[in-house]
């Protein structure tokens, strides 16, 4: 499993019409199913007119939740070609919302999967995409007497604390530290000949 991952920096629109069809892509950074629902409440207030909304989003990583929809077109014509965009962009935490305003010309089933997949694709290459890291939280509990190596460790390693923590014993301090997975292991084999503290590893 890689810790590196992509979401969405900021929302993405893109537009085009295929036979008198319009369509209006939309795609959305989403922290959770229940903001990738009000999303799409949303945008079904704004295009109440529509004749489609057809939609797909990824929600957590590495266990992602999938949801796809063709709202009414002809099954697997929609939502699919929209979820496939989203994989093949390699993007998580994303929903992709296509409008569509039908133009008195019937597309078939192969057009429908063309134009959703135009869709999708489009809006998705103008999103500016933004590196995320699955990380670890590490806390240590460490006698003030030896702070200092204990911070020349983390500075070596490259990791800054989160924040210091005063605690009702004032001889120790509570460092929180957030490790990307990948280098884990070298700042654990760093802390752990240091027999003075206490130190522990949550992961999500």
């Amino acid at each position: 499993m890689n810790d590196t991952y992509y979401v969405l920096q900021s929302a993405a629109e893109f537009q085009f019409k295929e036979k008198g069809s319009r369509f209006l892509a939309y795609a959305f950074p989403v922290e959770s199913e229940d903001e990738a629902k009000q999303k799409l409440t949303e945008l079904r207030k704004k295009y109440y007119d529509a004749t489609h909304h057809c939609y797909a989003y990824t929600v957590g990583y590495p266990k992602a939740t999938t949801r796809q929809s063709d709202d009414g077109e002809p099954s697997g014509t929609a939502g699919l070609p929209i979820q496939n965009q989203i994989r093949a962009k390699g993007v998580q935490n994303t929903l992709v919302v296509v409008v569509r305003y039908y133009g008195g010309t019937k597309l078939g089933a192969a057009g429908l999967v063309q134009a959703y997949k135009t869709a999708a694709a489009g809006v998705l290459n103008e999103a500016v995409l933004k590196e995320r890291y699955l990380t670890a939280k590490v806390t240590v509990k460490v006698p003030f007497a030896h702070l200092n190596e204990v911070m020349t460790i983390a500075k070596k390693q490259k990791q800054q604390p989160l924040f210091e923590e005063n605690t009702a014993n004032p001889e120790i301090q509570h460092l929180s530290f957030r490790v990307k997975l990948g280098e884990l292991p070298v700042f654990e084999a760093a802390l752990q000949p240091l027999h003075y503290i206490d130190f522990v590893v949550e992961t999500v």
